[in-house]
């Protein structure tokens, strides 16, 4: 999320203008400043706070206003640049998003989530990106997602999902970003994605694709970047 992207027609920037973080460490709070003046909340969540943190304390922030809510990886890597198993897990993010219905953006980032959160995320009607990168996400999860009438950008690095999973993505026809580093996709994945007419970037850095998916993509009219580093065999 580097650089700047439209969010309601705003244009966004992810540097931070304003933050603050209460005495306990509980949650952190920051401002973001959209280029028309616009300034959005965003929340913060780790594993510890979220465990110092009762359920009046969520109520409390009024989470029914938040637009972005940021999920911390709290697994930093080690000397060789290993990351050990994330301690956020479904139930830190269930208790956020289930006080959030009106929230855009939501990143979860390495958080040790599975399917079972997708079935509240799906019911996001207003969500606009969804980062799930390095998440235990897998092809079943995928498909809560097709519900979703405004998602634009979907994150999917080093997910265990395969080109199976993406046929459950070719029915959101608002995508217009789509990162599935890392993950198990091949050139019949690629046939799936041909539905997505509005698509401007698709990253298939380090799959399994060759030359005839490039053929594939040259259907897509939007498209304007395409990442393939990694792939032996183009």
């Amino acid at each position: 999320l580097d650089g700047a992207f439209e969010l309601g027609g705003s244009v966004l920037r992810t540097d931070r203008t304003a933050a603050s973080l209460d005495d306990s460490g509980q949650s952190a709070c920051e401002s973001q400043q959209a280029d028309d003046g616009d300034t959005r909340k965003v929340l913060r969540f780790s594993h510890d706070r979220l465990a110092r943190m009762t359920d009046e304390d969520l109520d409390q922030l009024n989470l029914a206003d938040a637009t972005w809510i940021m999920f911390d990886p709290d697994n930093l890597p080690d000397n060789a640049g290993h990351f050990p198993d994330s301690k956020l897990d479904d139930t830190d993010v269930m208790r956020v998003i289930c006080r959030a219905p009106n929230v855009e953006v939501l990143e979860m980032y390495q958080a040790a989530v599975t399917n079972d959160v997708l079935e509240t995320v799906g019911r996001l009607e207003k969500l606009v990106l969804l980062n799930l990168d390095h998440t235990e996400i897998s092809n079943q999860g995928l498909a809560h997602l097709k519900s979703l009438p405004r998602l634009r950008m979907l994150y999917l690095s080093g997910c265990p999902i395969n080109s199976r999973g993406l046929r459950h993505l070719s029915n959101i026809q608002t995508l217009e970003v789509l990162v599935v580093s890392g993950c198990f996709i091949d050139n019949d994945g690629v046939e799936h994605l041909v539905a997505l007419k509005k698509l401007k970037y698709l990253d298939l850095v380090d799959t399994k694709i060759s030359d005839a998916a490039l053929y594939t993509l040259q259907s897509l009219p939007d498209l304007e970047r395409l990442q393939i580093s990694g792939n032996r065999e183009v």
